[in-house]
């Protein structure tokens, strides 16, 4: 993500140049949004973007060491979808 502070402001229309691919856009200038995460979340959540789990996780979840693979995640997973696992 590329920003531009306040003071560069005069700088705007030159940036904004560099944010075209040819003649498409590919970024788009708005304000940073001031909400909360839990707020973002239920907004993209009455937009059908996102579901809201309803169960709760351990309290070591984000501190517990990540299981072993024997193998690649990535070739684990076509595996299982060629199993049907």
């Amino acid at each position: 993500m590329k920003t531009l502070d306040l003071a560069d402001v005069n700088r705007l229309p030159e940036e904004l140049k560099s944010l075209r691919d040819g003649g498409r856009a590919v970024a788009k200038v708005v304000p940073v949004s001031t909400q909360t995460l839990e707020e973002r979340m239920d907004e993209l959540a009455r937009q059908g973007k996102v579901r809201k789990g309803t169960g709760t996780l351990p309290d070591d979840f984000f501190t517990r060491p990540l299981p072993k693979a024997k193998a690649s995640v990535l070739e684990q997973l076509l595996e299982d979808r060629r199993t049907g696992r």
